[in-house]
């Protein structure tokens, strides 16, 4: 029969290595924490840039709608559906677009062609857990968000 002694040696070797594993999880966990409130930090300028079109698309181009003066070379028809637009004032949609939009929010283009608006956008994101080795302390989130109203018989 063996019997099996245990040296101190032997008992402690194991410590570092759980110490590494430990680290590993940790940094893991920060990856993913900043991975996450990045994703939810562009979720939520999506939205916020699709309200500031949503209200700017309502303003419309009264004499284009009233009296069928077309204000563009565009089509006043969806490329996609194929379904009638209703014409925007372009200036008034600007202006309502800056109003709604958080003063945080940078706009990088504004386009509009008399049926549809679109925004390039951006924001910097802060990191919950900064990278400073890596010299990562925020993200610029940046998308490009675009709409029309058509019309309802």
């Amino acid at each position: 029969m063996t019997s099996f002694v245990r040296t101190s040696e032997e008992a402690a070797s194991i410590t570092p290595l759980i110490w590494i594993y430990f680290l590993i999880v940790m940094t893991l966990i920060f990856v993913a924490a900043d991975t996450t409130s990045t994703y939810i930090a562009r979720r939520q300028l999506i939205n916020e840039v699709e309200d500031a079109i949503a209200k700017g698309v309502q303003e419309i181009d009264e004499d284009a709608y009233y009296e069928g003066m077309p204000r563009s070379l565009t089509s006043p028809f969806d490329s996609y559906t194929r379904e009638r637009r209703v014409p925007v004032d372009c200036s008034a949609a600007q202006r309502s677009v800056r109003f709604t939009l958080n003063s945080d929010i940078s706009i990088l283009s504004f386009r509009c062609d008399g049926y549809e608006i679109q925004i390039e956008g951006s924001r910097v994101h802060h990191l919950p857990f900064p990278l400073i080795r890596f010299g990562i302390s925020e993200f610029t989130n940046r998308v490009t968000v675009g709409g029309s109203s058509n019309y309802k018989p």
